[in-house]
């Protein structure tokens, strides 16, 4: 039972002499034990020995308590879970950004982190765009998401401006025209134009010269001129 135990050797053959060197005290425990778990703050109970995985959603202290079925000893034991609610901040920055010869361009979390940082520490960043076409030039609107271990996040954003500085390539072929009845013909710069391409759109074509005359007869030299967008 509980309480205060003494152990007493009692000489019972009245001889006074010897010293006791050793002793050794034996319990033999063969009661079943109850369990009792509660929390602060209130919200968890349980009454098996190993309730399991527990979800707590703030700082928790958890106490288990353990009883002798048959005598009613008892003894308890606390672990408290500390749990991290406070989140990442999140910190961008802006970033200019080309789109090559595919008319493509791509960057990852990290190019847009200015330092983001957390109490403990952050385990991922994530952009909300990553890859970036011709349909994207000028300024871009991209979120940059930061979680810690514990599921915490923040988010910010960034400018992500992309930038067509690819010109196009122009490709000409020769052409053979006829003057009419009034000594004049004329072309467009479909005409010279021979597949020119672009890493995104050509949105014109200009030729140097349209309009010819008697003046003009034999072999001229004439410009084509591709723009993008």
């Amino acid at each position: 039972p509980n309480g205060t135990w003494k152990l007493v050797a009692v000489d019972d053959e009245n001889i006074h002499a010897g010293v006791l060197n050793t002793w050794t005290l034996t319990f033999t425990f063969s009661n079943g034990l109850s369990y009792s778990w509660t929390s602060l703050p209130v919200g968890f109970t349980s009454n098996i020995q190993n309730p399991g995985a527990v979800n707590p959603t703030a700082t928790t202290t958890y106490i288990v308590t353990a009883t002798d079925q048959l005598y009613g000893c008892s003894a308890s034991d606390t672990m408290k879970v500390y749990l991290d609610t406070i989140p990442p901040v999140a910190q961008c920055q802006n970033i200019t950004i080309y789109l090559d010869a595919n008319g493509t361009a791509s960057i990852i979390a990290a190019d847009i982190n200015n330092n983001s940082a957390d109490n403990c520490a952050i385990i991922s960043l994530t952009a909300g765009q990553t890859s970036f076409t011709c349909a994207n030039i000028g300024a871009n609107t991209v979120s940059l998401t930061a979680t810690d271990a514990s599921g915490n996040s923040s988010s910010c954003n960034a400018t992500v401006t992309v930038l067509d500085t690819v010109s196009p390539v122009v490709n000409c072929q020769n052409v053979t025209i006829y003057l009419d009845a009034n000594g004049a013909a004329s072309i467009t710069a479909a005409d010279i134009n021979n597949n020119s391409t672009d890493n995104c759109a050509i949105i014109s074509l200009i030729a140097g010269q349209t309009s010819f005359t008697c003046a003009n007869i034999g072999a001229n030299t004439v410009s084509l001129t591709a723009t993008d967008a």
